[in-house]
């Protein structure tokens, strides 16, 4: 039987058509704590050099008329394969493939759970009136939604779901208490956290709860725990 390296770190392969849009976000923490430990791999598949022809055309009218076009399947088939052979090594587990769109579950704090787990997973990310339906059933990919609202396309939703998951892959935030007392943890699912108050105590007129001040730590639990939404 083959034995999966768990010491592997987590590998994402985004394709996109604006891969520069995630440039910067890259560059803070967490996420880039976990690239610089060796706890995440990120690569950018840009979906126009799979084009159909030399115009870099990736897209086409869809059936059953309606305004706007939608991504063909031939490019998206072919970059996905493309990251699949370039991400995943012998020992190395089967992808996980997100395509990114409205029609989507709805994204929440479990899923990111469930993904930070893996250790190979490719995000698609839609543009323009939406992607060809028959390359996620062909390759049986999961479709993700963050939100009822419509963006210009995936890559945001992208953003948000790399790093929803990169802080909780251990070693990523260096308190790991943070994750526990936190909105969504797992103990928790529907709870948000209480109010948060910082110094100085008093400031524009209003002062901080008197009982965070207090001192006495069990009445303080309690009070967070009244003041947390579910």
């Amino acid at each position: 039987m083959l034995m999966l390296n768990k010491t592997l770190p987590l590998h994402i392969s985004i394709i996109t058509l604006f891969p520069d849009i995630f440039a910067n976000h890259l560059k803070h923490l967490p996420i880039s704590r976990a690239i610089e430990k060796g706890l995440l791999q990120i690569d950018f598949i840009n979906l126009r050099n799979f084009a159909i022809d030399k115009r870099g055309t990736v897209d086409s009218p869809p059936y059953g008329g309606g305004p706007g076009m939608i991504l063909r399947p031939e490019p998206i088939f072919d970059a996905i394969n493309f990251a699949l052979n370039r991400a995943i090594p012998a020992m190395r587990e089967p992808a996980h493939i997100i395509f990114l769109t409205p029609r989507g579950k709805t994204y929440n704090q479990a899923t990111a759970q469930h993904i930070s787990t893996l250790k190979n997973l490719v995000i698609v990310c839609g543009r323009y009136e939406g992607m060809d339906q028959r390359v996620a059933e062909y390759f049986h990919a999961q479709e993700v939604s963050i939100g009822n609202y419509v963006l210009s396309g995936g890559e945001i939703a992208g953003m948000a779901i790399i790093e929803s998951v990169t802080r909780l892959i251990p070693g990523a935030i260096e308190n790991q208490d943070a994750l526990i007392n936190e909105s969504f943890n797992p103990g928790q699912p529907t709870q948000t956290e209480h109010p948060q108050y910082s110094r100085p105590e008093e400031w524009q007129g209003l002062k901080v709860p008197q009982i965070l001040v207090s001192g006495h730590h069990k009445k303080v639990d309690d009070w967070k725990t009244q003041n947390s939404l579910t």
